[in-house]
């Protein structure tokens, strides 16, 4: 599923990801270069309560997938600037059947908009199934 949004509705996506739960607050981890404006990120979601912040500096793949299985977030944020491309991530994070709640949000400073992503799995037992996800999924 693929969401967009623009910096203002960060409000409504905020509302969104409150969905979820974790007993420990939500696990975030922030995946990029190490720039300015992933810090900026980091620092701003530092200050929730209930938001856990890692920050891993992305070189190799196989270093992000254990840093994934490591802190097994509930959110991935990525900046388009980074070293990934969005199909990427979705082919490297296919892999990972255990991180079935998991949001990536890809973040596109150039024109102030928000991709977010959610990997979801559901069961359709019978064809009205299928149908009912389609039309009336939100």
């Amino acid at each position: 599923m693929q969401t967009h949004l623009t910096l203002n509705g960060l409000a409504q996506a905020g509302a969104a990801l409150e969905k979820k739960t974790n007993p420990g607050g939500r696990r975030v981890l922030i995946v990029g270069t190490g720039s300015m404006f992933e810090h900026g990120v980091e620092s701003l979601l530092t200050r929730e309560a209930n938001v856990q912040v890692s920050e891993i500096t992305h070189t190799r793949e196989d270093s992000f997938i254990q840093d994934v299985l490591r802190v097994q977030p509930d959110v991935i944020v990525f900046h388009e600037m980074g070293s990934f491309n969005s199909d990427r991530i979705f082919e490297l994070l296919k892999a990972l059947p255990e991180m079935n709640t998991l949001r990536v949000i890809i973040l596109r400073s150039a024109n102030a908009a928000i991709d977010l992503y959610e990997k979801r799995t559901l069961t359709a037992t019978q064809a009205q199934d299928f149908v009912n996800l389609v039309c009336r999924w939100a």
